[in-house]
């Protein structure tokens, strides 16, 4: 097992965790102006309950999807990451939010880790596996699009530059 469990599920436990992910996030200040233009579109993140376990929710766009990143090799199995993503027509998946606790960031102790990419990975993974999505779309990264399947199994941009 890796360090890392992907989840669409969260236990309320972690609600404090997710609040700080998605509210008072120190990394959301290198991408501010995309941050405001997804909360412009598709609505403000809210945390909510169902079914005992914690959800994301956006106020225009209702059927939206969360996966949570908990690092396995923490006590207590802690959350370290979200990435918030709806598909919005036949072929876009639309990666709205992305978050990692700061300590996964670039800059954090955890950097090594590379977070960031193992999320897009598993995004990319579960695009695979829904009929008709061609295209992954990060709005923190300006709109930039990625093929959900090419020939080098990296992310590469539309005109084919490696991102």
């Amino acid at each position: 097992m890796g360090r890392f469990i992907f989840t669409s599920r969260l236990e309320e436990r972690h609600r404090d965790d997710l609040e700080s992910l998605l509210y008072f996030n120190p990394g959301q200040r290198r991408v501010l102006d995309q941050v405001e233009k997804v909360i412009e579109n598709w609505g403000t993140p809210e945390i909510r309950v169902e079914n005992g376990f914690l959800k994301v929710a956006l106020s225009v766009v209702p059927e939206v999807q969360s996966l949570f990143v908990l690092d396995a090799a923490a006590e207590a199995a802690r959350l370290a990451g979200v990435v918030v993503f709806t598909r919005q027509d036949e072929e876009n998946l639309e990666l709205l939010h992305l978050a990692v606790a700061e300590d996964y960031s670039t800059n954090g102790s955890y950097a090594g880790e590379k977070l960031v990419l193992s999320m897009l990975g598993r995004v990319r993974e579960i695009a695979r596996m829904i009929r008709g999505v061609r295209w992954i779309v990060l709005r923190y990264q300006g709109g930039i699009t990625v093929p959900v399947r090419n020939r080098h199994d990296g992310f590469l941009d539309q005109t084919g530059k490696l991102l």
